[in-house]
């Protein structure tokens, strides 16, 4: 059986101000495959460290780890220059796979998509986009 876990489902304890790698020690030995955190539930001050303290626990208990992204890929036809930061975020922290929203566009810039495409190419990351 394949079992993932997404933090949401400890949305209130998250309101409350308990941490994603607090909640996700809740879960230490239990059948999981991965989990997701969700990126919006981070402070912006602690983020790095508790992204190395969850890629820690994930390693010592063998979960995949992934994470959402609280933004769109392209907005107002402009790719997000932050997706290439995510990336090296990803990278630093072993986790596996990014999820983001696709946002809106008319046109794109073959600039911004060679750019993207380039990144992509040479990251182990998988990058999904969803919407």
């Amino acid at each position: 059986m394949k079992v993932s876990i997404n933090t949401a489902v400890f949305l209130e304890d998250m309101q409350n101000g308990v941490s994603q790698v607090d909640c996700l020690k809740k879960l230490i030995d239990k059948p999981i495959q991965d989990i997701e955190v969700r990126g919006e539930f981070f402070q912006d001050d602690t983020r790095n460290a508790e992204l190395n303290s969850i890629d820690k626990l994930c390693r010592a208990q063998q979960w995949q780890f992934y994470f959402s992204i609280p933004e769109e890929l392209f907005t107002d036809g402009k790719l997000n220059e932050n997706i290439f930061d995510y990336l090296k975020m990803a990278e630093a922290n072993s986790i596996k796979g990014l999820k983001i929203s696709l946002g809106s566009f008319k046109t794109l810039e073959g600039t911004d998509t060679d750019r993207l495409s380039e990144a992509l190419k040479r990251s182990e990351v998988k990058v999904t986009v969803e919407n």
